[in-house]
């Protein structure tokens, strides 16, 4: 029910107005901010977010926090492994290439230790999904979300592997 407008003037810049109506009834606001479905279990949640791009683990980071997920990080296959060593993660978001490893080098460390938490495994790949990350994704039967990936889709993947 908004509008975006622009005026330019050449030389001086541009100006972008943007219009939005005042919502007095906040349950008119549910349609613009689908709530993820298992915001109940996310305060009892830790999720191990492992990207090398900071921007990217900046997002999920921030994402998966205001949610109310416990979230720790880290930001390369060796850092990740160490942790995965001691931590107690519910799920785990992992980019597919990173330095010093992949994410097939987190899928095997995972399995080795906890065969469950492996399932729970949801890979990020810029490289659009290469036939060789397709086919092990597949044979694996996790989640793969492509780069770059919305909210609504990465809450959809998440409740998709929460509740398998």
């Amino acid at each position: 029910g908004g509008r975006i407008s622009a005026e330019s003037e050449p030389g001086k810049g541009t100006t972008f107005i943007v219009q939005l109506p005042i919502v007095e009834d906040s349950a008119a606001l549910a349609p613009c901010m689908p709530e993820l479905s298992t915001r109940n279990l996310a305060s009892r949640m830790k999720v191990f977010v492992v990207d090398d791009e900071p921007a990217v683990q900046g997002f999920l980071f921030d994402m998966l926090a205001s949610e109310g997920f416990t979230v720790d990080t880290a930001s390369d296959v060796p850092e990740a492994l160490r942790k995965l060593a001691t931590g107690d993660y519910d799920l785990i978001i992992s980019d597919m290439k990173m330095p010093n490893g992949t994410g097939r080098d987190i899928y095997r460390a995972v399995a080795e230790k906890n065969p469950a938490l492996a399932k729970r495994i949801i890979f990020t790949t810029g490289d659009g999904a290469s036939a060789q990350t397709q086919a092990f994704v597949r044979g694996m039967g996790n989640k793969i979300l492509l780069k770059p990936f919305t909210i609504d889709a990465l809450r959809d993947v998440i409740a998709a592997t929460v509740k398998t």
